[in-house]
C-alpha cells in the first residue's frame, strides 16, 4: 500500500478552516451535463469542485467511519486502522485493527484478531445464564449526595441485582433519580448497609454510576421487578480482556482445560 498523503489538498479554505467567499455551485444543468468543450468555467465553480473535492477529503482524513454491516474476509483488505469505527455488525476472517474506540451494536464474529488500543465500548451485555430471578420486600432507605451512596441496614441484595424501580412518598427522590425508571446495584462501594446505583447491568460493573444532587425529601422506597435477578452467576462464551481490575464477591469457575492467564509482571491475590 502507498504511503497516505500528508496533504489533503485545501483549497479554497483558510487557515481557519472557513470557506473562500468566491465559491459558487454549477447550476442543475450544467451538473446533468457537465462542462461543454467551449465552456469555461468562471473561478466561482472551479474553486466549489475543489473545495467539495477536500472537504471530503478532510471528512475521511478524520477518521470516522461508520457502515451499516461490513462482511469480507478481511476487514478493508488486511485490517482497519482509524480513530473511531461505529459499526451495526461485522463479520471478518481477517484481522480488524482499532485505532480507537470501537462501538459495536450488533454482532462481532471475526475469524482473525480484535486489536483496540483505545477502548471497545459495546452497548449492551451478552448475558447467558444470568442469576436467577428473585423478589424482595420493598425497603426505604437514605441518600447521601456527597457520596453517591443509600442507605439500609442489612439490605440483603448483591452488585449487580436488577431491574429495581424507586418510589417516593411525601416529597420527591433525590434529583437525578426516576421513578418507573430500571436501576442495578452496582459493584462500586458495595456493602452489606449501602450501595450505589446504576443505569445498566453493564454500567454496574464497570461504571458509571448514578449521580445525584441532593438528597431528596420524604421517604424513598426500593422494590424488585418481575425481571429482577440475582446477577450472582454469569457464563461469558468467549474470551475477556480486562484492562483494569476483576473484582468478585463470589467465586469463579473454570470449565474443564481452562484457565486464567497473566500477562506481564502481574499477579494472582487472595
Amino acid at each position: 500500500m502507498s504511503t497516505k498523503p500528508s496533504d489533503t489538498g485545501r483549497f479554497a479554505v483558510d487557515g481557519s478552516d472557513v470557506d473562500a467567499v468566491n465559491i459558487s455551485a454549477p447550476s442543475s444543468g450544467l451538473r446533468d451535463t457537465g462542462f461543454p468543450d467551449d465552456y469555461v468555467p468562471p473561478a466561482g465553480e472551479f474553486n466549489y469542485l475543489e473545495n467539495l473535492g477536500y472537504r471530503w477529503r478532510q471528512w475521511l482524513d478524520d477518521g470516522d467511519v461508520e457502515f451499516n454491516s461490513v462482511s469480507t474476509t478481511s476487514v478493508l483488505a488486511s485490517n482497519v486502522v482509524t480513530d473511531t469505527l461505529n459499526v451495526i455488525d461485522v463479520t471478518a476472517t481477517g484481522d480488524a485493527d482499532i485505532v480507537g474506540a470501537l462501538t459495536v451494536q450488533g454482532n462481532t464474529d471475526l475469524g482473525g484478531a480484535l486489536a483496540v488500543t483505545n477502548n471497545n465500548v459495546p452497548t449492551g451485555i451478552s448475558e447467558v445464564d444470568c442469576g436467577s430471578l428473585f423478589t424482595f420486600t420493598p425497603f426505604t432507605f437514605t441518600a447521601d449526595n456527597t457520596t453517591e451512596t443509600f442507605t439500609k441496614t442489612a439490605h440483603g441484595l448483591h452488585a449487580f441485582d436488577g431491574p429495581v424501580r424507586l418510589t417516593n412518598s411525601g416529597g420527591a427522590l433525590p434529583t437525578g433519580l426516576l421513578t418507573a425508571t430500571d436501576y442495578w446495584i452496582s459493584i462500586t462501594s458495595f456493602t452489606a448497609n449501602s450501595f450505589k446505583l446504576a443505569t445498566s447491568l453493564l454500567t454496574s460493573i464497570i461504571g458509571p454510576n448514578i449521580t445525584i444532587s441532593d438528597n431528596g425529601t420524604g421517604t424513598h422506597t426500593l422494590s424488585s421487578t418481575a425481571s429482577t435477578r440475582h446477577a450472582v452467576s454469569a457464563t461469558l462464551r468467549g474470551s475477556v480482556v480486562i484492562d483494569g481490575v476483576l473484582a468478585s464477591t463470589g467465586y469463579i469457575v473454570l470449565g474443564a482445560d481452562q484457565d486464567i492467564r497473566l500477562q506481564g509482571t502481574g499477579s494472582v491475590k487472595h
